[in-house]
């Protein structure tokens, strides 16, 4: 029986996910999804205060392109198990992938970005500290 060469394995080296299917983000390349994925798995341990669980970044990506393109579903925005906004994963998930990975999920968060605050309006009652798609109302 021929086996796999370990040069073969390595080079595969994308981390599997043995509990559930791992939502992936549509439209990135292989390198950065491995990176994200390996940031997932790096801060599973401590996912509910700070860190990521492996699909994180797919699933709010997904349901930051839901708030965005209809605004009112921003009423069940933040998480249901960790109660942060899809948005904030997103904002903070960058910062921790290396240059070329975190350039590419910023290029698929513009247009997101751009499409909601075509769709809102800037509120000028909510406070500075507030991040940016917190200080946004719909029309």
């Amino acid at each position: 029986m021929p086996r796999t060469r370990p040069g073969v394995l390595r080079s595969r080296g994308v981390p599997k996910v043995a509990w559930h299917d791992v939502p992936r983000v549509p439209g990135l390349d292989r390198r950065s999804q491995h990176a994200i994925g390996r940031i997932e798995v790096r801060t599973a341990n401590d996912w509910a205060r700070s860190g990521l669980w492996p699909g994180a970044v797919g699933e709010a990506l997904a349901a930051w392109r839901r708030i965005a393109r209809v605004p009112r579903t921003r009423i069940s925005l933040p998480c249901s198990c960790c109660g942060r906004h899809p948005r904030a994963l997103l904002h903070e998930a960058p910062d921790r992938l290396p240059g070329p990975a975190a350039a590419a999920l910023r290029r698929r968060l513009t247009p997101l970005d751009d499409e909601f605050q075509r769709r809102t309006v800037p509120d000028p009652h909510r406070p500075a500290a507030w991040p940016w798609w917190d200080r946004r109302l719909r029309p």
